[in-house]
């Protein structure tokens, strides 16, 4: 999606793939200029804002531009984890993020065949 979206996905690019963990090391090397933070927080079982607060705090990761520049985006989960129709939404949703209101769209777009 990021690729479709015109961004760099520091992942793929260093050789990570999906399911793959990817340690610290490995983000310091990257150093992306944006970090997207999750939104998810799995109804209520999963702290988001305790992760944020460890993660972004975390004195191996001060180096990164990313967390220098303060430069976070939180896209909307709906369309980020979808591989539906819906999937040019989450490249629109990355675009959104990473350019700005050009790209700006409303959270509950959904293509239909019914509609």
């Amino acid at each position: 999606a990021c690729s479709l979206a015109g961004v760099t996905n520091g992942r793929a690019a260093f050789g990570i793939r999906d399911g793959q963990v990817m340690t610290k090391e490995q983000l310091v090397a990257i150093n992306p200029d944006i970090l997207f933070l999750p939104t998810y927080n799995d109804h209520g079982n999963y702290d988001v804002d305790k992760f944020r607060r460890e993660y972004l705090g975390d004195p191996s990761l001060q180096t990164m531009k990313a967390i220098r520049n303060q430069a976070f985006a939180e896209p909307f989960e709906g369309y980020i984890y979808n591989c539906s129709q819906d999937f040019v939404f989450g490249v629109q949703e990355i675009a959104y993020r990473v350019y700005g209101d050009a790209f700006r769209q409303p959270a509950d777009e959904h293509l239909s065949a019914v509609d």
